[in-house]
């Protein structure tokens, strides 16, 4: 039980529903495990702060009951113990908790709880951040007015780019670019031409990261990845390949303009990459009169942003 011990941050939320489906989510939170004891700090999608402390003791080989403190003068009942089965494999953990009431809507119940966390250390100082300011949630953003669920990844953007105002957080355009996966953070260049509709794809500049949400549990390693480029490749094609390594892939598409627009051309250019097990993406999209130049800026923009994404999260 000892390889629980330190600091651990959240990455991914599994719901496994009593109706067969799955959904995907994660919220800005960090377990600290010591001696039997384990506290818990959550930030909420709602910006609701909550701190909690536990006890824990091992029942099993990979299980314990974690049980919470009991709060003085507290109005809320106290909730009853609940056993956690965990795997810690390389710096993740992994927790599966079965809810003790089933019952209900099978569509919004669920039978299963997995969470997948990333052991938060500095890995510079190879201090955990438990020791650390860092190991706490990390906080207001300027991504809290956007409803989608946030990734854990850090991302500093480039100086010359800055995040997308207000006003765009209910476009379907964005929405189906995100496509159910966790918010790293959406970019416009600096005096980028926005359209007052509001409406992302007529913006001039524009990047939005993601982390993939699918890959679930599944640490993706050296041979994880390259199954996934592979099916990447089936599924939209290797003549839109534009780059390929053992961390990363590229795909470029040049999108039809709108009749009413059609002296723009525009690319989006799409880098997949391996970031410590994750998979992030980083979509480029660029409009501009010269065909050229905007495949040119797309490929730039989109390996710009996937060094810094490699940089901040080492």
């Amino acid at each position: 039980m000892s390889n629980l011990t330190g600091c651990w941050r959240y990455q991914q939320v599994e719901l496994h529903l009593q109706g067969g489906q799955t959904l995907h989510d994660n919220y800005d939170c960090v377990e600290t495990y010591n001696l039997g004891h384990m506290t818990s700090e959550c930030r909420y999608h709602n910006g609701i702060y909550r701190k909690s402390d536990f006890s824990y003791a091992a029942t099993g080989d990979k299980t314990i009951l974690i049980t919470p403190v009991a709060v003085p003068n507290s109005k809320e009942p106290p909730h009853p113990p609940t056993e956690v089965t965990y795997e810690v494999s390389h710096d993740w953990l992994i927790k599966s908790v079965t809810p003790s009431s089933t019952s209900g809507d099978p569509a919004k119940i669920p039978r299963q709880i997995v969470t997948v966390l990333d052991r938060a250390e500095n890995k510079i100082s190879n201090e955990r951040d438990s020791e650390s300011s860092d190991c706490h949630p990390r906080g207001p953003s300027q991504w809290d007015n956007f409803s989608f669920p946030k990734s854990s990844l850090k991302l500093s953007a480039p100086d010359q780019f800055i995040p997308l105002n207000a006003g765009f957080e209910k476009d379907q355009g964005l929405a189906n670019a995100i496509s159910g996966n966790f918010l790293v953070g959406v970019y416009v260049m600096r005096g980028s031409a926005i359209s007052t509709g509001p409406d992302v794809s007529k913006i001039d500049r524009l990047v939005i990261v993601t982390e993939d949400s699918k890959q679930g549990t599944i640490r993706v390693g050296a041979n994880e990845f390259q199954a996934f480029k592979k099916r990447l490749k089936n599924e939209i094609g290797t003549k839109n390949v534009s780059c390929e390594d053992s961390k990363r892939i590229c795909f470029h598409s040049k999108v039809q303009p709108s009749s009413s627009d059609s002296s723009q051309s525009k690319y989006v250019v799409s880098e997949f990459l391996n970031i410590n097990g994750r998979v992030a993406i980083v979509a480029s999209a660029v409009n501009d009169s010269d065909a050229y130049k905007a495949k040119l800026l797309a490929n730039q923009t989109a390996d710009m942003f996937a060094k810094q994404m490699e940089i901040d999260n080492p």
